[in-house]
């Protein structure tokens, strides 16, 4: 059976302080709110794998018509003067071992 590890929201960091992601997200939900001047944030995701975790390129979009945009190795996605307004992030990830990508 091959391993497609989870892939999980670990931190945000807000003008480079860091915060546990639960700490910003809406009781019950996978929502996250900030505040209209917080517009300079960068959002952690991993993909919890300690064998092949550098195996792993992130893709990611804002909103359903949205293009993915590859970032590479790195899980952290970076946002700066992100208008105020609802959106919707979609992150997934492409196994380089398995050849397959995760579910969104």
């Amino acid at each position: 059976m091959d391993y497609m590890p989870a892939l999980y929201a670990d931190k945000v960091s807000l003008y480079g302080t860091e915060h546990p992601i639960d700490a910003l997200k809406k009781r019950g939900s996978d929502e996250l709110t900030l505040q209209a001047n917080e517009n300079f944030f960068s959002i952690t995701f991993k993909a919890l794998d300690y064998l092949h975790s550098a195996n792993y390129i992130f893709y990611y979009k804002i909103g359903s018509g949205g293009q993915w945009i590859n970032n590479g190795n790195s899980g952290t996605i970076s946002f700066n003067q992100l208008m105020p307004g609802r959106y919707d992030l979609f992150v997934r990830y492409y196994n380089t071992i398995l050849e397959k990508e995760s579910y969104i």
